[in-house]
């Protein structure tokens, strides 16, 4: 059993490594995307150039970027083009993949590598084979071609690019076709021109950038191909550097509802770098007791005025919302709630006030014999009330002092029970508007009273004006001492 074992592993192993051998195996790496190629013809002479169908499976939703690039050993000999492809969100491309041998590169059978990388820097490798046979060109002049490329130090990608190239025959070799190939990560393009013996000639080109491309350093490579020969004559390698710059406006909006202001800020980053942006408003008081924001602002001072305050970081092409209330409804709710209290307080409350207070009137160093109750009524309403009855009840230790003083309201009756002790009454006609009434009498103690003397509340009966009877107690007595 263990044998059999060991002999499918071996045979599996040896499957594995043709498969490798042969360039057919393709290794993901990464799951962002795959790819696989095919020759087509690669089997070449040194002016001629290899082909070869790579086929790209972009597997995120969002565009790529491919990379495809000869390891640098098989650089050294080999110049490949297209240096990238750019793959749609969740679509397959096929691509038409050439490679040129140069001039110095020997005949013989090759196994060259292809790197190819997404933009997330992940990387698969694949085998090519190459036949290059007998150099089939032969003259008495070889192209030579100085090649001199200008590129601004620095980019701005919402401005148009302008690459010069200048190229210069050295000899006599009248070169009436060649191609100007410019390949970057972020643009490419060829030009066809002729260059006569000893001539000298300068391309200007303009490409228009993403506005939105990330900064950094891109290579970007110029070649000279000379399709006669089918070799490149030469090549220019540099960086372009492109800026990174930020756009953040903010756009104001103002909705009104029923006591309450939105002030919508609307912050979009149309720049290409992240940015960090402050939004103030003006929150002066009282007005800032009544504003809050969403997100949550920070309270600061600026020229000594205050003003609530955000700092965000945007993203490019990131987009954020600041609303900012001033809600008045709660003060115009307690406002309404106050004044329709104060309405209904006035509407409602007893058109009759009953004071009572107490004065000490007979009082030694052994305590108080006698007191002086008065008790104060009043219509503050306008009109009259009528069946007016006023009642007092007289403590326990006390008995009430007949006074024959003129003025003096008497009680209309008096009465004593066991339970409720010493009743006194007072009944009259009616209360004009506004008019006062001012019951006295006196109270002598039977014991003398130490300390201050409590007394119960005084109580008025009176008709309310549509035949029901309403009662009023007075607060707890005023107790006043000489």
């Amino acid at each position: 059993m263990v044998e059999e074992t060991t002999k499918r592993l071996v045979v599996l192993l040896i499957v594995a490594l043709m498969l490798i051998s042969s360039g057919s195996l393709v290794f993901a790496l990464n799951p962002s995307f795959s790819v696989s190629a095919e020759p087509m013809s690669y089997r070449i002479t040194p002016d001629g150039f290899a082909n070869y169908t790579l086929n790209v499976v972009n597997l995120k939703k969002t565009d790529q970027v491919i990379s495809v690039q000869l390891t640098p050993a098989d650089a050294t000999n080999w110049i490949i083009f297209p240096n990238s492809i750019n793959v749609p969100g969740d679509s397959e491309k096929d691509v038409l993949i050439s490679i040129y041998p140069k001039s110095t590169t020997g005949l013989g059978v090759y196994d060259l590598t292809l790197k190819v990388k997404d933009n997330y820097d992940n990387q698969e490798l694949i085998q090519l084979p190459l036949h290059l046979s007998v150099d089939g060109y032969y003259s008495d002049y070889v192209p030579n071609v100085a090649l001199s490329v200008t590129v601004p130090p620095t980019q701005d990608p919402r401005e148009p690019l302008k690459v010069t190239v200048l190229t210069r025959n050295r000899n006599q070799l009248d070169i009436t076709n060649m191609t100007i190939r410019l390949n970057s990560a972020v643009f490419s393009e060829e030009y066809s021109m002729a260059l006569g013996p000893r001539k000298e000639t300068t391309k200007d080109f303009t490409f228009d950038l993403n506005p939105l491309q990330e900064p950094g350093d891109y290579p970007f490579t110029v070649d000279l191909y000379y399709p006669k020969t089918g070799k490149v004559i030469t090549t220019f390698e540099t960086t372009l550097k492109i800026d990174g710059y930020s756009l953040v406006t903010p756009q104001y909006d103002t909705q009104y509802e029923w006591f309450l202001k939105k002030e919508l800020i609307n912050l979009e980053n149309l720049g290409n770098e992240e940015k960090v942006k402050e939004v103030s408003v003006y929150a002066p008081w009282p007005k800032r007791l009544f504003m809050y924001s969403d997100p949550k602002a920070e309270k600061v001072k600026i020229d000594g005025k205050t003003y609530l305050q955000w700092s965000t970081s945007l993203k490019t092409a990131e987009t954020m919302q600041i609303i900012v209330y001033t809600n008045y409804r709660v003060p115009i709710i307690l406002l309404v709630v106050l004044i329709l209290g104060s309405a209904a307080y006035f509407i409602f409350r007893s058109p009759i006030l009953i004071l009572k207070e107490v004065a000490v009137v007979g009082e030694d160093a052994e305590g108080i014999s006698e007191v002086k109750v008065r008790i104060f009524l009043k219509n503050r309403s306008r009109g009259q009330v009528h069946n007016i009855s006023v009642t007092d009840k007289l403590p326990g230790i006390t008995e009430l002092v007949q006074s024959n003083h003129l003025g003096s309201l008497k009680p209309t009756r008096i009465t004593k029970t066991q339970k409720k002790g010493t009743l006194l009454y007072w009944d009259l006609d009616s209360l004009e508007s506004y008019e006062e009434r001012i019951i006295t009498y006196r109270l002598k103690a039977k014991l003398k009273i130490i300390g201050d003397m409590t007394l119960p509340k005084a109580r008025v009966k009176f008709d309310s004006g549509s035949g029901n009877e309403r009662m009023t107690l007075s607060p707890v007595p005023l107790f006043l001492r000489r």
